[in-house]
């Protein structure tokens, strides 16, 4: 790896079907890009049912990259919750100041108190850690993504952690607009018919 200016941005080959990933080494380094940060909304490919992973394409695109001498930022995947747990925890969805509780389809949509989403997210950055912390082309960890977009959004579960997010700030929580839902971590496929059953998303 070059040790001079670290140059490069988002990479999500996980949103592109598999024969671009073919090219994207070659123009990765035709444009000068060296460091790449991966996998920021792709926890549902990573864990497309609760507790079953899913890394080959991860394995696959950090060896590539390695390859090409770009090195990797990884990120934990946890501003964009799966639609399996919106499903199985659904009041560890946010409730704003008017009492309606947010549902899936947008970045962000959990709220940061809730014991199911702490876990859940614990449970996914401890897998990706134990799998790729001496990966040689890891050179970083990107921790959440935005966490003062939750802590803004209102108010947290019911019950006895609630509280009053909108003015406060959390401290370190484990924890861009996206263009489409894939590219927000919310896929509409390969959801075992997850997506389907999901209730209608609050525009915001």
């Amino acid at each position: 790896m070059s040790t001079g200016l670290w140059f490069g941005g988002d990479y999500n080959p996980e949103q592109w079907d598999e024969p671009v990933w073919a090219e994207d080494g070659a123009l990765m380094r035709a444009a000068g890009v060296n460091t790449a940060t991966v996998g920021v909304f792709s926890w549902a490919r990573l864990e497309p049912a609760e507790g079953e992973y899913d890394f080959g394409w991860l394995d696959a695109t950090l060896d590539r990259l390695a390859a090409s001498q770009v090195r990797v930022i990884l990120a934990t995947p946890t501003a964009s919750p799966p639609p399996w747990f919106t499903l199985a925890y659904p009041d560890a969805m946010p409730v704003t100041r008017d009492g309606v509780r947010l549902t899936h389809g947008s970045r962000d949509t959990y709220c940061a108190a809730a014991p199911a989403y702490r876990a859940a997210a614990r449970r996914i950055a401890a897998a990706l850690a134990a799998r790729y912390g001496q990966h040689p082309a890891v050179a970083l960890w990107h921790v959440q993504k935005l966490a003062a977009e939750t802590v803004r959004r209102g108010r947290g579960r019911p019950g006895s952690a609630e509280r009053d997010l909108g003015d406060s700030v959390l401290g370190p929580v484990l924890l861009g607009v996206a263009a489409g839902a894939a590219a927000a971590g919310h896929p509409v496929a390969g959801q075992s018919g997850a997506v389907a059953r999901l209730p209608p998303v609050l525009v915001r």
